[in-house]
């Protein structure tokens, strides 16, 4: 908390803490001592300083009159996790995207944090071709090209089914698009004890 205050007063992180003077701690930190004495949007409650706005919501609402309005922080959802260092080509990211929109660091560095989570909620077991965006690859796409001999087609397919499978794609999702084939192709290297590639009902035996 006391780093964010310092990046609205525009202090560098590299400098030591001060400790915030009464006037600081009693607009940007306290709860005000009641309802009435707090800021009128709904769910701050931080105490009034003008136009029956807190200190942050006044100051937002001077350089964003469009958009002010949000939370400056949501209390009891985020949670302390720690200080640590970056490159400095990061930082040096992090600190000019702050200033240009008008935010604190934090707030930027959460903003990325919040996207990355997101982005792993999406299916990460993927066939490679569908991760990296086309079938270019060593083994091009699963189709057979022409003037393939069927032991050609097959040995290719094989191969498809081996890369995938050691890349954690489930025997499920390959016998979907390869059949019966790849529990006789992975049988070597498979560990049919684990949830994710026990043997489905019905399947042939290895």
């Amino acid at each position: 908390m006391a780093h964010e205050q310092r990046e609205r007063r525009g202090a560098s992180l590299d400098t030591p803490i001060r400790q915030l003077v009464r006037r600081q701690k009693v607009h940007t930190t306290q709860k005000a001592a009641s309802p009435k004495d707090a800021c009128r949007l709904a769910g701050c409650g931080r105490p009034v300083r003008r136009m029956g706005l807190c200190n942050a919501h006044y100051e937002r609402q001077k350089k964003d009159p469009g958009n002010w309005s949000g939370p400056v922080r949501e209390y009891s959802v985020n949670v302390y996790v720690g200080d640590f260092t970056a490159p400095r080509e990061h930082a040096e990211a992090v600190v000019a995207e702050a200033k240009l929109r008008g935010v604190s660091r934090s707030f930027v560095l959460r903003e990325v944090l919040a996207l990355w989570v997101e982005s792993q909620k999406a299916p990460a077991k993927l066939p490679r071709y569908a991760r990296e965006g086309g079938g270019a690859d060593e083994l091009g796409p699963e189709e057979p090209t022409f003037g393939m001999t069927p032991a050609q087609a097959d040995a290719r397919k094989d191969a498809i089914i081996l890369r995938e499978y050691q890349d954690g794609v489930s025997l499920a999702a390959l016998a979907e698009r390869f059949g019966d084939r790849v529990y006789a192709v992975t049988r070597d290297v498979r560990q049919p004890q684990t949830g994710a590639d026990r043997l489905p009902f019905g399947a042939p035996a290895p």
